[in-house]
């Protein structure tokens, strides 16, 4: 687990210039409890995937378990994921 940030997975790094940097949250289906282990989750695959065709594009893995609730997950986009610099949020 990403003890800094509190999500399941690797760290996230300071943001790269010139990485478009994409944060997906939601429920257990993207955080990856339910396909463990957390790198056969489909946020890692896609980062796999975008890495292999050489687009400079940076996935997070912002999922949380626990049956989380729409509320719950949009309260935590300004105070966990905005300070994390996304170009993008997608709410999965």
């Amino acid at each position: 687990m990403s003890m800094e940030q509190g999500f399941l997975g690797r760290d996230f790094p300071d943001k790269s210039s010139g990485r478009f940097r994409i944060a997906v949250t939601g429920d257990s289906f993207v955080s990856g409890t339910l396909t463990m282990p957390y790198y056969t989750a489909f946020v890692e695959v896609l980062q796999k995937m975008l890495d292999s065709a050489g687009y400079r594009v940076e996935v997070l893995n912002c999922g949380v378990d626990g049956g989380a609730r729409d509320y719950d997950i949009f309260k935590m986009i300004p105070c966990k994921i905005a300070p994390l610099q996304p170009d993008l949020i997608s709410v999965s």
